[in-house]
């Protein structure tokens, strides 16, 4: 595994543990921080990337 691959999935896992901690007010933020969460973990970029 490269260095920029481990610390992307460094940066997703310090992402994830931030939003995981949020404490939803209602149903849709709730649904919102689910959704995000499974987004993360799919493994799915998250960063833009540079065309070369």
């Amino acid at each position: 595994m490269t260095a920029r691959l481990l610390q992307q999935k460094s940066v997703v896992s310090g992402i994830y543990s931030l939003v995981s901690a949020i404490k939803p007010i209602d149903i849709l933020e709730e649904q919102h921080i689910e959704e995000t969460l499974a987004w993360l973990q799919s493994g799915a970029p998250i960063f833009r990337v540079k065309k070369a």
